[in-house]
């Protein structure tokens, strides 16, 4: 099993809901014709929340300067 990007499972033809689109997905995956997802590792991916966090409140400190 991996995870795919949503972009590229879109691009697949077909609906992604029903029980023989999952079929059809599986036969892509056995043929490789997906490709894996980055995902960074536990450490690393709470570093890139808490730079996103701060990112957003220094968007939202810079707005609410505006309003002032």
């Amino acid at each position: 099993m991996i995870l795919v990007s949503t972009r590229d499972a879109k691009n697949g033809p077909g609906r992604k809901t029903d029980i023989s689109d999952a079929v059809w997905l599986r036969q892509l995956h056995s043929y490789s014709l997906w490709r894996g997802s980055f995902r960074p590792e536990a450490e690393i991916a709470t570093l890139r929340a808490y730079m996103r966090q701060r990112e957003r409140l220094v968007e939202y400190a810079a707005v609410h300067i505006q309003h002032m």
